[in-house]
C-alpha cells in the first residue's frame, strides 16, 4: 500500500502520468516535413522525465513531406514505408500481439539489413515504468546479411553483420516544437510525448572485399494522445574499409516533424468560428466542440479526391469514423456564419 501511494504521490509531482507507446508503426498516410536545426540536438541532455523539452531552432529542410506507408504481405509482418524526397527508408517487422522484431531494414543511404536472426524491439504497448527502470529496456542480439549500393563505388557491396539491438522507453514529457510552414498547415507540436530510443550496433564482413561497423540511431516520440509518431529522427554513423582503396563513410541523419492541419477557423468580416475536433489523428470518432453563437447545419467528411463518404445534419458531439478506411480526409462544418473545414488522419 505505501509503494502505490509513493508512486502515486511521484507521479502526480511530476505533473503528467506518461501514457504507453500503443504501437510501433506510425499511423499510416501521416506526413512529415523535413527538417534540419541551426544548432546540434542533443536529445540525451534533457529535462528529467515527466519536464519539458522545447526545440525552437528548426528551419525546413525539403521541398516535398514525407509520406508514411504501411502494408501487411503476408500474416503478422508490417511494411512500413517512409517515402521521402532523397530516398527511402523501409522497416519491414515481424509483428505478433504486440512483439515487434525487424526482418528487414532499408535505409535511405543505400544500406540494406537482411535479418537472420531478427533483432527484437520491444512489445507494444510499451510506457515508461516509474517503479522499476529495468522494465524500460530491452536488448537482443541479431545476424543477417548487408548490401552496400552507392554511386561513388564501382559495385555493391555485399557481405554479412552480427551486432546488438538496444531500446528503450527512455523519456516522456512535454515536446514543443517550432513550426516550420506557412499556409493553412503547420509542423508545430506542443503536447504530451513519450520516447522510444533504439540503437543497433553492427559489424559488418564482406570477406576479402573488407570490413566495417555501423551504429543505426532512432529516437521516436510519440504523441500521448494520438499514438503517432509526431517527431523523429534517424541517424547512421559508420565506415567501411576495403582490402584495395579508401574507407567509405557510412553517414546519415534525418528530422522530420509531423505536418499537422493548423487549429482551423474561418473568419467573416471578422467573425471566427468557435470550432475543434479532436483526436486527430483519429479511430473509431471524432469529438466536436462547437461555440453557442452560431448553428451547425450539416457535417460532411470527403477524401483528398472530393468525394464525399459521410453526412450528417444532426448537431453531434461524437462524430463516428471508425466504418472509414485509413487515410486523410476533410471535416467540413457547414454552419450560418460560414464553412469551417479542417483536415484529419483516420488511422
Amino acid at each position: 500500500m505505501k509503494t502505490k501511494l509513493l508512486l502515486v504521490l511521484l507521479i502526480t509531482s511530476l505533473g503528467y502520468s506518461q501514457i504507453p507507446i500503443e504501437q510501433y508503426d506510425s499511423v499510416t498516410e501521416t506526413q512529415y516535413v523535413g527538417v534540419s536545426s541551426s544548432i546540434i540536438l542533443d536529445q540525451e541532455n534533457i529535462a528529467e522525465p515527466g519536464g519539458l523539452y522545447e526545440i525552437n531552432t528548426l528551419t525546413r529542410s525539403s521541398t516535398i513531406n514525407t509520406t508514411d506507408t504501411h502494408t501487411s504481405p503476408s500474416s503478422g509482418v508490417s511494411v512500413f514505408n517512409a517515402d521521402r524526397e532523397e530516398g527511402v527508408t523501409v522497416f519491414t517487422t515481424n509483428q505478433s500481439e504486440g512483439h515487434v522484431e525487424y526482418t528487414k531494414i532499408e535505409d535511405n543511404i543505400g544500406i540494406v539489413l537482411t535479418y537472420s536472426d531478427a533483432a527484437e524491439v520491444g512489445t507494444f504497448p510499451w510506457g515508461y515504468d516509474l517503479s522499476n527502470s529495468s522494465n524500460n529496456r530491452n536488448s537482443d542480439s541479431s545476424a543477417g546479411t548487408f548490401v552496400y549500393s552507392d554511386s561513388g563505388i564501382p559495385t555493391d557491396i555485399n557481405g554479412t553483420f552480427d551486432g546488438t539491438i538496444a531500446s528503450e522507453v527512455d523519456w516522456y514529457g512535454t515536446l514543443k516544437i517550432n513550426d516550420v510552414l506557412t499556409g493553412n498547415v503547420s509542423s508545430a507540436f506542443d503536447g504530451e510525448v513519450t520516447r522510444l530510443k533504439v540503437v543497433q550496433q553492427l559489424d559488418l564482413d564482406a570477406g576479402l572485399i573488407g570490413s566495417g561497423d555501423a551504429v543505426l540511431t532512432y529516437y521516436f516520440y510519440y504523441d500521448a494522445n494520438s499514438a503517432n509518431i509526431v517527431f523523429r529522427t534517424i541517424s547512421v554513423e559508420g565506415s567501411f574499409t576495403p582490402i584495395i582503396g579508401a574507407p567509405i563513410t557510412l553517414s546519415d541523419f534525418i528530422m522530420e516533424s509531423i505536418e499537422t492541419s493548423t487549429l482551423s477557423t474561418l473568419e467573416t468580416s471578422g467573425y471566427k468560428l468557435d470550432i475543434s475536433i479532436y483526436p486527430n489523428p483519429v479511430g473509431s470518432h471524432l469529438n466536436l466542440k462547437f461555440g453557442k453563437d452560431f448553428q451547425v447545419n450539416s457535417i460532411s467528411v470527403s477524401d483528398l479526391s472530393g468525394r464525399e463518404v459521410l453526412r450528417t445534419h444532426n448537431v453531434l458531439e461524437k462524430l463516428m469514423v471508425g466504418q472509414l478506411d485509413a487515410g486523410i480526409y476533410l471535416v467540413s462544418i457547414l454552419t450560418n456564419k460560414g464553412v469551417w473545414t479542417e483536415k484529419i488522419i483516420k488511422k
